[in-house]
């Protein structure tokens, strides 16, 4: 997975429709400073939001392969733009990890991703 190609992109859109969403998982750790190998991106979504999130998918060729109320896995079979997998926030608590997110400076500064706190990332581990 290209990884700043595809984030750029994303969040581009993402911005662009007023999308609620964070960064979580593997990519978001390593925003936050601890290297860890991942293959995909993993987002926190709006449940509300999620009309629109499934559009940007479709236009950028990505495939729903599983989904449920709580989660979403969408398949790029182009290469570089990997497995992008969504955990949908409606209940009090996943609202409230959007809403404590923080944007962060990611590539050398050249983009920008709102990111779960950390203590966020470790909770949704549990």
């Amino acid at each position: 997975m290209d990884f700043g190609k595809v984030l750029k992109l994303i969040i581009s859109e993402f911005n662009k429709e007023n999308i609620n969403y964070a960064l979580m998982g593997g990519f978001a750790i390593g925003v936050w400073g601890i290297v860890r190998a991942t293959m995909d991106l993993d987002f926190l979504v709006d449940y509300n939001d999620l009309p629109k999130v499934e559009k940007i998918m479709k236009k950028y060729y990505y495939e729903c392969v599983y989904k449920t109320k709580n989660v979403s896995q969408f398949v790029s079979y182009f290469k570089p733009f990997g497995e992008i997998d969504l955990l949908h926030a409606f209940r009090d608590i996943s609202l409230s990890m959007l809403a404590r997110s923080k944007e962060v400076s990611v590539f050398e500064g050249k983009s920008k991703v709102k990111v779960l706190i950390p203590e966020d990332i470790i909770g949704l581990k549990l």
